[in-house]
């Protein structure tokens, strides 16, 4: 350690303020040096507290904190000597800081000579009986962030003028590293608490550097590098590279338009699906960007967010797969069923032919004949619907909306299963042509008015009323089928159109889902309002 030189200082005074600058430098190098050898904030108390005592021969040293910081230290008193674990002289000098009682005390004042502030005599009592002689604030820019007492000097002597100029030299030049030693703690701990709550986050966090070189990652996305590239990189080998690096072509192909496109706003980029992998693992990610603003940055920082959705994307294709084979089913048992049907008619009729002409009855075997012959036509007209409901190739032409109706009604309403129904009509007038596949848009229509008899039929009253309206829309036409039936559930009525949905005992939920086919093909939408014993209104809209 330097010393000072009495003999040099008494000759030439000029050189006493000299010696306690150089010596308070030197110190102040020591004691950065230390820290950043090893940023332990103790370490830096103690050795700052050892260099004191050491210097000015003093037994034992204390530091006391004013306050809690988020610095991560677990202390706010460090001691030397007798002083090392004095926890009367902790609570008593942070309480006399936090009340403004040393606001006032300059350098370095004797225990001996008491402020004025109204409590020191508190503080003033409890160092007395630690045999501290000393003490000396910490300011930094205004602000008290603590004192340093001290003890007398081993051979029982006080420190002199000089000896007290020198360490109030030595503690003023200090204390700026001391207080940006917190401040850099609570810079480090507040990150290491940010990556200590990323870590607890499922899905893998990437965080670069004006958007080129990776700054922090969390667990998540470590074990998802690791992973895709069958290595074992820790989470300090990752940090420094660039976005190339992270995300290699080798294992995240043609991700780089997805990464680097330019992020119209802060709030984040929308959500993409994509594939990585490069050999025995392929994973499906939701991938998400957005951008943090910082002040003194040039660029705001690159955020990636990464959602394994492997598992949710398999488990959605094996739903829609048995969906499909459970549609198939449904629909080879129904086909089989009316095939099955005609064919029973075609067999009866023919042995009904074949017996007509044992008997030698050319009329009743014309008359079976030509039955035959209807039912095979109907046979080939379900088949030839079926191909229809199939591709759905609208064959538009301009047509008028009104009179499809108006044949339909007609046509229907002498059927067995509207008897006791009325069926009203109210067909807006002067109403624009629209490009429409006729059959395809009856076929719609016959399906909600069927729909229409048989929610009435479950009310069991024997009548009631279907309503058909059309109207003029923003761009187009509006057409509505009302009843006053059963009506349906609001959850049975939000999935009528999305899946193989039915309420009847005989159905299977096809002729609503090909409706909602129909229409959309021809750039229409069907939604559906219903209200359960009050009736459903399926509303159709379609442009001009």
């Amino acid at each position: 350690m330097r010393t000072v030189s009495s003999s040099s200082t008494a000759v030439y005074p000029e050189w006493r303020e000299i010696e306690k600058r150089l010596f308070a430098l030197e110190s102040l190098s020591r004691l950065t040096e230390e820290f950043a050898s090893r940023p332990d904030f103790e370490r830096l108390t103690q050795f700052l507290l050892l260099t004191i005592a050491g210097q000015f021969s003093i037994g034992s040293a204390c530091l006391v904190l004013r306050e809690t910081s988020d610095a991560g230290t677990e202390h706010l008193y460090y001691g030397t000597g007798r002083l090392r674990e004095c926890r009367a002289l902790a609570e008593a000098g942070r309480t006399a800081m936090c009340e403004g009682w040393l606001d006032g005390i300059p350098y370095v004042v004797s225990v001996d000579d008491s402020p004025c502030q109204d409590g020191f005599e508190a503080l003033t009592e409890v160092l007395r009986d630690h045999g501290v002689r000393l003490i000396a604030p910490l300011h930094c820019n205004g602000r008290l962030l603590g004192f340093i007492g001290l003890a007398g000097k081993v051979n029982g002597t006080a420190l002199s003028e000089p000896e007290q100029s020198l360490l109030g030299v030595l503690i003023t030049t200090t204390a700026p590293l001391i207080a940006n030693s917190l401040l850099f703690l609570e810079v480090t701990h507040l990150s290491a608490s940010h990556l200590a709550i990323l870590n607890t986050v499922p899905q893998g966090v990437f965080v670069f550097e004006q958007g080129e070189r990776l700054s922090r990652i969390n667990a998540a996305g470590v074990e998802i590098l690791n992973e895709l590239t069958a290595e074992s990189r820790r989470h300090d080998e990752l940090l420094g590279l660039s976005i190339d690096e992270v995300f290699s072509e080798s294992t995240f192909p043609a991700w780089g338009p997805a990464l680097k496109s330019p992020l119209a706003h802060e709030e984040g980029s929308p959500i993409q699906r994509l594939v990585a992998g490069n050999g025995p693992v392929e994973r499906t990610f939701n991938l998400r960007r957005s951008a943090i603003s910082h002040g003194l940055a040039m660029k705001p920082e690159l955020v990636v967010t990464l959602e394994d959705v492997t598992t949710a994307r398999d488990q959605e294709n094996r739903l829609f797969e048995l969906e499909k084979h459970a549609e198939k089913g449904v629909m080879i048992s129904t086909i089989a069923h009316e095939l099955n049907n005609y064919l029973g008619l075609i067999t009866g009729g023919l042995e009904l032919a074949q017996l007509s002409l044992r008997e030698s009855d050319p009329v009743r075997t014309t008359r079976f004949v030509e039955q035959l012959v209807g039912n095979v036509a109907n046979m080939q007209r379900f088949a030839a619907g079926l191909m229809d409901s199939v591709t759905l190739a609208p064959q538009k032409r301009k047509v008028s909306l009104n009179t499809i109706i108006a044949d339909l009604v007609a046509f229907t309403a002498i059927q067995s299963r509207f008897r006791g129904l009325r069926i009203d009509t109210s067909l807006g007038q002067n109403l624009p042509a629209v490009d429409l596949d006729p059959d395809l848009i009856t076929q719609v229509l016959m399906n909600l008015l069927n729909n229409a008899a048989d929610a009435i039929a479950e009310t069991r009253r024997g009548s009631g009323t279907i309503r058909v309206t059309t109207m003029r829309a923003d761009d187009g036409i509006e057409l509505r089928v009302a009843d006053d039936g059963a009506g349906m559930t609001p959850e049975v009525a939000q999935n009528l159109f999305r899946s193989r949905l039915t309420t009847k005992a005989k159905g299977h939920g096809h002729g609503l889902m090909t409706c909602a086919n129909i229409i959309q093909s021809h750039g229409g939408t069907v939604t559906v309002e219903s209200q359960p014993e009050v009736g459903s209104t399926f509303i159709i809209r379609l442009t001009c």
